[in-house]
Parts: structure tokens; sequence; C-alpha cells
């Protein structure tokens, strides 16, 4: 008995330690479930499941899902925990199914755009996408509002089947798509945030770029041919002032000539300098 707690001890700290401590978490929530409430696992699971489903519904009620929401973090694992790949690859099929997704057809309150907006400009700063992604966005929280309140319903009408969750949604494949719906809204969510903070790098880095090709280019244009030229005249002024007046053409002949040279190599450096800024933004929009 005692091997036998260290090895679980040991098993649960090692996937703690790779991330998955909240599947950790709910196992042993559902184990605890089982022996305080003396059911059956099978029963503790749904139970369990159902209220993360709950969890969840609650953060989507407020009209927003952070990207890296802890209770969506929590749903996830009781998935992982209660859901074979294969059935997880099952309901994301049937998500597309119409002839297995139940449709559900609402529309969004200008309320509930605004909630949308206010979370991205509490995440950005005050910054917020086009109206599309902000209609879109608030669509894909309701739409998971929706399946959420409608899978919480099936699961407890279904508490007492003896039947784990992976066999009660192969019996109702409907419900199956319902989490695979769910997870194709999440991801909808997490693309829009993931491309509009791309989108706000892009500008940053343009804006810096604009900012440090100017003062290179007053280098380049201004001060140093201003400090070239105040040389150019000093030198000629002193062979002027030694009454060498082909001396002093001379000078001034030799140093035109090579602050033009100068010039052409500044152009050419400012010129590749531009390809390479344009490669560098380039890939922010990818």
């Amino acid at each position: 008995m005692v091997f036998e707690k260290a090895g679980k001890f040991l098993k649960e700290t090692g996937e703690k330690i790779v991330g998955r401590g909240p599947e950790v978490k709910f196992r042993n929530t559902v184990d605890d479930y089982a022996r305080d409430h003396g059911t059956t696992r099978e029963v503790a699971e749904k139970k369990i499941f159902n209220d993360y489903i709950s969890s969840v519904g609650r953060e989507t009620r407020t009209g927003a899902l952070d990207s890296d929401s802890k209770k969506w973090r929590d749903f996830q694992a009781a998935i992982n925990e209660t859901l074979s790949k294969s059935a997880t690859d099952r309901a994301t099929t049937d998500a597309k199914n119409p002839a297995v997704f139940r449709n559900l057809t609402f529309s969004v309150s200008a309320a509930q755009e605004k909630q949308q907006e206010k979370y991205y400009q509490k995440k950005f700063n005050g910054d917020a996408p086009d109206r599309a992604i902000i209609e879109d966005s608030a669509e894909n929280i309701e739409m998971m509002n929706r399946l959420l309140r409608r899978l919480n319903l099936d699961i407890t009408s279904n508490m007492s089947n003896t039947d784990d969750l992976e066999a009660l949604l192969r019996s109702h494949p409907e419900m199956g798509a319902d989490i695979g719906k769910l997870f194709q809204s999440k991801q909808n969510l997490e693309k829009h945030e993931r491309m509009f903070g791309r989108e706000l790098q892009f500008e940053k880095s343009l804006e810096q770029l604009k900012k440090t090709s100017a003062e290179s280019l007053q280098v380049m244009l201004l001060d140093a041919p201003m400090k070239m030229l105040g040389g150019i005249l000093g030198g000629a002024w002193q062979v002027l002032q030694q009454r060498n007046l082909n001396g002093f053409f001379s000078a001034m002949k030799s140093s035109l000539k090579a602050l033009g040279a100068g010039t052409a190599a500044a152009a050419k450096l400012f010129g590749a300098s531009g390809k390479t800024a344009a490669l560098y933004l380039n890939t922010f929009r990818k």
C-alpha cells in the first residue's frame, strides 16, 4: 500500500512538472467524489465534468473568454482524462456534420459586442480590432454559452447512466458534436486574438523602423556631409591663406570627389537597408 501511494505520488509529480497538473486535479477530484458520495467512478466523472462545464459557462457569460483562461484549461484537462483521441477526433468531425450537430440560430446584441471590445481594450492597452472581428468574437462567445448550457443539461439527464462519458458520447454523438463545436469556437477566438496581437506588433515595429531610418537618414544626408563640408572648406581656406591659388582649387577638387564617392556609397547602403527592413517586417504578416 505504501509503495502504491509512493508510486502514485511520483507519477503525479512528474505529470505536474510537464504541465499536466489540471489533469491530475480532475482525476483526484473524481476519485474523491466517488469515495465521499458512495457512487461509481462513472457517475463521479460525469458530475465533475459537468461542474467544469458550469465553471467555463460562468466565465463566458461575462461576455469574453481569456485566451489563457484557467477554467478553460481545466475543461481541456477533463476532456483529456475522459475521452480518447479517437473520441475527440470523432467529436470534431461530427461538429461539422449537419446531420449530427444540432444547429443553433441566434444573434448577438450591441451590449455583447461592447463586452468583446472592452476585453480587447483591456488586454491591448486601449486598442481593439475592427468591427467585423468584434462581431465574430461576440458570436463565438454566444455559441459557447449555448453549447455549454445544452451540454450541461444533456449530461445531467444522463447522470444515473452507468456508462462513462466516452460511452455516453458514443451512444449520443450529438453531445460529442457540441464538444467539438466548443473547441472550434475557442480556436476562432484564439485566432482573432493572435492575429490582432501580431498586427499591433507589426505596426509598432514599423514605427520604430521609421524612427530609426529617419535618424540614420539625418546622419547620412545632413550631419555627416555638413561635417565633411566643414572639413573641405577648412582645409581649402588654410591653403588659400597661404596664397596658393592652384593648391586651393586642387584641395577643393579632391575633397568634392571624395564627397561624391561617399554620398554614392551611402545611397547604396541605405537602399540595401531598406530591402532588409522590408524582408524583416514581412515576417509579421505570416
